[in-house]
């Protein structure tokens, strides 16, 4: 397996907060070599390192936006997964977090259950702990940005086929194509060991249904794992120019800004910020990050020790001065919106691109 990119450092894990900025900063560093492995046909992280990943009390993923919390973008197309699993199914979510999608899922009378060794609520539908299949029998199992953690997951879907011979299985997922065509390098971490394309599981599987959703950045694909096809064509090709755009685009970024004088903030400190300020802290003082999830504010984040500040409480605290960056290309024009004229907002390709 050639190399397809870089070997750098970035943050172990990248949905982990701390109250202790010195906890934040003694936490490991993981590594990145993305290689097509030939086996598996998919993008992967070759130095990926499990032992460096801990779903622990400082485990945070929920998705929140301004004025949104915990927006569950599966709940806009589950009805159409439903149509292929029959009357009262047993839908089990895999990697459920709090168990947001369960209880939306119960409140419609669907008999959900979920797993997740991050759960910190006690409720007779969470487990907190690791799925394994010889727990509850499924119809519809359930993997909303699972699988790419997943070191092998081709193997751990042939699991849930086992257990559930006539289960079908959604998984929502990244899209690498997004990635190389914003040019969002900092979506590239240790623990997302895979990165996905929908072609990928068409490549492999029956897929009964897929679609998109967030402007092109997530795919879904419903998927019946028992089905599987017997030629796999190679896509690694498709990847090599498009990679090597993309870290050049993080040489580019880091060169402007270590010539740029003034402050900067982060808006946003989910997965993306967090592997964006450690980048950016050896040549950015004082950087803060900017949340709309009042669960991560007075935190910092892992590796880097940036603290994380309530979307008000930072506008107020800026001077004139301040750039604000924009870690998610998608929610430009809502910073923008709620910013108005008082600072510059921009995204970090709009650095890459200035003289």
């Amino acid at each position: 397996m050639g190399a397809l990119s870089p070997h750098f450092a970035v943050p172990a894990n990248s949905s982990r907060f701390f109250t202790d900025r010195n906890e934040a900063l003694s936490q490991q560093l993981g590594v990145v070599e993305l290689v097509f492995d030939p086996k598996d046909k998919i993008l992967r992280n070759g130095e990926y390192a499990p032992e460096l990943i801990r779903y622990d009390s400082q485990y945070c993923t929920s998705v929140s936006s301004l004025g949104v919390l915990y927006s569950i973008p599966t709940l806009a197309y589950i009805d159409q997964v439903l149509d292929f699993v029959g009357e009262d199914p047993v839908v089990i979510d895999i990697g459920c977090g709090q168990g947001e999608l369960v209880f939306s899922l119960r409140n419609r009378s669907i008999d959900a259950w979920g797993f997740d060794p991050v759960v910190r609520t006690i409720n007779p539908y969470l487990y907190s702990r690791l799925w394994e299949p010889s727990d509850k029998v499924g119809d519809l199992y359930v993997m909303r940005c699972v699988l790419p953690h997943i070191q092998n997951p081709w193997d751990f879907l042939e699991q849930i086929s086992n257990s559930s011979p006539d289960a079908l299985v959604l998984v929502e997922f990244q899209r690498v194509e997004w990635i190389l065509e914003h040019k969002v390098w900092y979506q590239i971490s240790h623990d997302h060991v895979n990165l996905f394309s929908i072609n990928d599981f068409v490549n492999r599987f029956e897929v009964l249904e897929s679609g998109t959703f967030s402007n092109g950045e997530w795919g879904w694909v419903l998927v019946n794992p028992t089905k599987q096809k017997d030629q796999l064509e190679n896509f690694s090709s498709t990847y090599q120019q498009g990679l090597s755009d993309l870290f050049r685009e993080k040489d580019l970024f880091l060169g402007h800004l270590k010539i740029m004088e003034r402050p900067i903030a982060l808006w946003g400190a989910a997965g993306k910020g967090i592997v964006l300020a450690h980048a950016m802290q050896e040549v950015q003082e004082n950087l803060y990050a900017i949340d709309a999830d009042s669960h991560r504010w007075g935190l910092y984040l892992e590796a880097s020790g940036v603290e994380v500040i309530e979307p008000n409480l930072a506008l107020e605290r800026a001077v004139k001065e301040t750039l604000i960056l924009v870690c998610n290309p998608n929610h430009i024009d809502q910073v923008k919106s709620f910013v108005g004229n008082s600072f510059e907002v921009r995204i970090p390709t709009e650095i890459s691109k200035r003289g």
